[in-house]
């Protein structure tokens, strides 16, 4: 190995010194940056949710008149007989409301705007029932904002055969119980029929185009549910079904649901740009240092 004089090691290590302090505090720094930004988008769900996110609009039907198209299409569901009669839900409290909503919104209870439905798992010993062309969506898949596919999949037979249900499109997809909700709720929307194992809760809206208003909602909620409406395991955590199913939600005109929609995608777009640009800053200053106690070694 090479070995300089005494005096040419302590320059090395002082120069060697100087530019990690530097890309310490340059890290330092870059996560400080990660974690507002964390906040910020929090922060652009909650306000959403909360009426503040997007100016409303007087001439917008009132969001009433929306709970009432509701309720008219869930008593046409339940004539059908595709869904059962429930008993009546009983009226939101003042102590149950979290927060302020604007004068034409609306506070309802969660099961009151859907169908709340939960999944299965076909016998693993049972090789007719796997390998299928069935998406089986479980935690593991929730990683993204909407599901197409799953890492596995059932046959025909495994849904005959099973409690597992055929889940139409645009229904909203939560994790139910895994350990991931001691910190965060995964939801997602599903843009293909699937079927959901055991751990999962979905909601099936009575009104169309509602979805991804409900999913970026439940995010802006995220806190209050994991502090209200979570039970906390060992190690495996899981939703409190009931409480959650009559949980109040706040519900906006169907046409501000749609622009908070567009804007929050816009905020969000904007956000993951900007963690882009941190995450490449700190590869940059990763091979900066590379660099630089490359050039320290060979100088002395």
């Amino acid at each position: 190995i090479p070995v300089p004089p005494i005096e040419i090691q302590n320059g090395i290590i002082e120069k060697i010194d100087s530019v990690e302090t530097y890309s310490i505090s340059l890290t330092v720094e870059q996560q400080r940056q990660l974690d507002l930004l964390k906040k910020l988008r929090q922060q652009i769900l909650q306000d959403a949710v909360q009426g503040k996110l997007v100016p409303q609009d007087p001439d917008d039907e009132p969001a009433g008149k929306l709970l009432e198209r509701i309720k008219l299409e869930k008593e046409k569901l339940i004539k059908e007989k595709k869904i059962k009669k429930e008993k009546p839900l009983p009226e939101i409290k003042p102590e149950e409301i979290p927060f302020e909503i604007p004068e034409n919104w609306v506070w309802c209870r969660l099961n009151r705007i859907g169908t709340i439905t939960g999944g299965g798992t076909p016998s693993m010993a049972n090789d007719e029932y796997w390998n299928g062309n069935i998406p089986w969506v479980s935690p593991k898949d929730m990683l993204t904002d909407f599901i197409h596919d799953s890492e596995m999949k059932i046959t025909v037979k495994g849904v005959e055969e099973s409690s597992a249900n055929i889940i139409q499109e645009k229904s909203i997809i939560i994790v139910g119980r895994s350990g991931i909700l001691k910190r965060r709720l995964p939801v997602a929307i599903n843009e293909v029929k699937c079927t959901v194992n055991q751990d999962m809760k979905v909601i099936i809206p009575h009104i169309d185009k509602m979805s991804r208003y409900l999913q970026f909602m439940f995010r802006g909620l995220e806190p209050i549910i994991l502090r209200e409406y979570v039970k906390f395991g060992m190690t495996v955590h899981s939703l409190k079904y009931n409480e959650f199913a009559q949980m109040p939600i706040p519900i906006p005109p169907i046409q501000e649901q749609h622009h908070i929609v567009s804007k929050i995608e816009q905020l969000l777009n904007l956000c993951d740009e900007l963690e882009q640009t941190i995450l490449q800053n700190q590869k940059y200053t990763q091979d900066l240092l590379k660099v630089a106690l490359k050039e320290a070694l060979e100088a002395g």
